[in-house]
């Protein structure tokens, strides 16, 4: 089980923790302060540009099936909502290991 951080002694009254925001569907990164900020938004603005993968490089690998192969007409796709599962798994995974390491820490 993960532990949830405590709330900060002098947070205000509204204060809600990552955990609580992801709970609640709030994004925890297009909300905090610095999103305002020009040149903290112009990197936030293009990492989203940027992020993901080829999907001719994927289709080499065992994540074919995430990969919807075009021709000459049409452009190859990744399909990341087939990557989810993949995703949570993986998370799922480095969460066990960290309360495996947080518990022998104890």
């Amino acid at each position: 089980m993960v532990m949830m951080q405590p709330k900060p002694a002098d947070a205000p009254s509204d204060y809600l923790s990552e955990e609580e925001r992801f709970e609640q569907g709030i994004d925890g990164f297009g909300c905090r302060a610095d999103r305002d900020d020009p040149w903290a938004s112009q990197l936030y603005d293009k990492s989203f540009e940027e992020i993901g993968v080829i999907a001719q490089d994927l289709h080499q690998t065992d994540l074919a099936y995430a990969v919807e192969v075009g021709d000459e007409n049409t452009e190859w796709r990744v399909r990341y909502e087939n990557l989810t599962c993949l995703n949570t798994k993986v998370i799922q995974t480095l969460l066990a290991r960290i309360e495996a390491l947080e518990a022998a820490a104890a």
